[in-house]
């Protein structure tokens, strides 16, 4: 994740060429080793996106050349069947080519969409058992529960 920095312009750029997750990062931080709050918010896209797909690998058919080719011709991941459509828009606001066109994360915390009304985190959870051999994950009955458990 980035460092929280002030000022309009500023952003942090990797000097080392560690390897990197390009299948959360966004196009200017895979080309040009840019991070800043703004490759956080698209970031925030695939995890969300994640959720909803029950922990799937977003492009898994593509290797990480085609992955990163794939998103800066502006494709993106499919709405997951288990995700409701102002869900599949936040996420879209995130993934802008631009970076001063995505979602402040603010506004993403504050959009309708995580209104406890509109979604239910137990709902998306439901289908969920086992991750790995030993991983479980526990199943809310009640999604208030999840923000306590945090």
């Amino acid at each position: 994740m980035s460092r929280r920095l002030y000022g309009q312009n500023d952003y942090y750029r990797m000097q080392n060429h560690c390897l990197l997750p390009v299948r959360w990062l966004p196009p200017e931080a895979i080309t040009d080793h840019k991070f800043s709050t703004s490759s956080d918010v698209w970031a925030l896209g695939v995890t969300i996106w994640e959720v909803f797909s029950y922990g799937e690998v977003p492009f898994a058919e593509l290797n990480n050349f085609e992955m990163v080719s794939y998103a800066m011709a502006g494709m993106r991941p499919p709405r997951p069947k288990s995700c409701p459509v102002a869900m599949y828009e936040l996420m879209k606001r995130c993934w802008s080519i631009v970076p001063d066109d995505r979602i402040r994360p603010e506004e993403a915390l504050l959009d309708p969409c995580f209104n406890t009304n509109s979604i239910r985190v137990h709902q998306c959870l439901s289908n969920v058992r086992t991750v790995a051999n030993h991983t479980h994950i526990c199943i809310f009955q009640d999604h208030r529960k999840v923000a306590t458990f945090l």
